[in-house]
């Protein structure tokens, strides 16, 4: 199951000269650069984010987020996406860190090519340039850390076991995938005893001696949640939902169906599985796929398998395909954007399909979907001898307020 979370603040602070003042808060780019003349390093950028999480506690404390009611899934885990808008002078292998702030900050409406600029939000000096008494400032912590290249400005975070977490490029696209599990831990309720802290954002920087360097450089920009895009900043929640409540046997399955109660009403019950031993041609489609659905719903979409062709008989009267259930474990769903074609959520270990007495399904938490876009189900068979079959009909659906 996935769930995305976009960021309720986002703007990244600047180092060189007087751009160690100005506000980036409303710009369309997130920038992560090194500033050099000639072969000297004149400053440095860092990107500050913030996620409002208050209704993830709530989904974790109600049970609607939770590992695998199978028994053997894995609790939920939490990743920072950040995706390039355009890149130059970038070194080919380099790592990134990202650090809970400890102290909050206003975003601002400033952006890059403003002139003057605004200047009433976060900046490299202050958490909010609109007051002159918010410094970024040490706090009594002895885990804070005021970053290698200013004492009095750039941020300042908490470091330490449980408070970093970090990503490693060699060769390789400059989209952020980084595992912030255990600041998102530490956020909710700390992971262990008095490890709780305020949730304050993040700031993402190079890593340690790397943004100091001069043999690593690099000029970064990814979207921000201004540049009203699909490629968003956000956190993806993702867990381990597929569940099988059908307990019984295939041949039992007309039986329970008749005594199950619900709103699924389509009549061809599957009996059996399809076979995944690659001798049949058999394939999966969605049922009952409505065009838009709301953004307040987690619907149930349902999923069937059925044989390609049947095989001729000869009979007095008219045949019809049964639909089928697909084997618990070895059917997936994958969800594209249409438009630019990403995939939001890719086929694996969390989006496997899920059967209950009316056929296969996956649930979706619409919510963290951008309505108006146009949402594409692909779906995918594994065999038994690790080949997959994937089918794409143009399932499509719209979220919409």
């Amino acid at each position: 199951m996935y769930h995305f979370i976009y960021p309720s603040k986002d703007s990244y602070i600047y180092e060189l000269n007087t751009n160690s003042e100005k506000n980036f808060g409303s710009d369309d780019n997130l920038v992560l650069k090194k500033d050099f003349d000639g072969e000297s390093l004149n400053g440095v950028s860092r990107v500050l984010l913030h996620f409002d999480l208050s209704e993830l506690s709530q989904s974790l404390v109600s049970g609607e987020i939770s590992s695998s009611q199978d028994g053997g899934g894995l609790p939920p885990k939490y990743f920072l996406r950040l995706y390039e808008q355009k890149t130059s002078e970038l070194s080919p292998v380099y790592s990134l860190n990202a650090f809970p702030l400890s102290q909050s900050w206003e975003d601002g409406t400033g952006y890059t090519t403003q002139d003057p600029n605004s200047r009433n939000g976060v900046s490299w000096i202050r958490t909010d340039e609109s007051f002159d008494n918010t410094n970024w400032s040490l706090v009594d912590n002895t885990n804070a850390d005021s970053g290698s290249r200013s004492v009095t400005g750039g941020g300042v975070w908490i470091t330490g076991s449980g408070y970093e977490a970090s990503q490693s490029f060699s060769y390789e696209s400059p989209d952020i995938n980084m595992n912030i599990t255990d600041i998102v831990k530490n956020w909710i309720t700390g992971s262990s005893a008095n490890s709780y802290i305020p949730n304050n954002g993040l700031i993402l920087k190079w890593s340690g001696s790397q943004e100091n360097s001069t043999s690593h450089s690099g000029d970064i920009n990814f979207f921000s949640s201004d540049a009203q895009s699909i490629y968003s900043p956000k956190i993806e929640v993702i867990w381990d939902e597929h569940t099988n409540d059908y307990l019984g046997t295939f041949e039992d399955y007309d039986e329970e169906f008749e005594e199950g109660t619900g709103t699924f009403d389509y009549p061809d019950v599957p009996i059996d599985p399809v076979t995944i031993d690659g001798t049949d041609d058999n394939y999966m489609f969605m049922i009952g796929l409505r065009k838009t659905y709301k953004e307040t719903e987690k619907p149930r979409f349902r999923v069937a398998g059925r044989e390609r062709y049947q095989t001729k008989t000869v009979s007095t009267t008219k045949s019809t395909l049964s639909n089928k259930l697909v084997p618990h474990g070895s059917g997936s769903y994958s969800i594209l954007d249409v438009e630019t074609g990403a995939a939001l959520i890719p086929f694996g270990d969390h989006s496997l399909l899920s059967t209950d007495l009316y056929s296969n399904y996956f649930k979706l938490k619409l919510d963290g979907f951008i309505n108006n876009r146009l949402y594409r189900v692909l779906l995918r068979l594994r065999l038994n001898d690790g080949r997959y079959r994937i089918f794409d009909k143009s399932y499509d659906f719209k979220v919409t307020k």
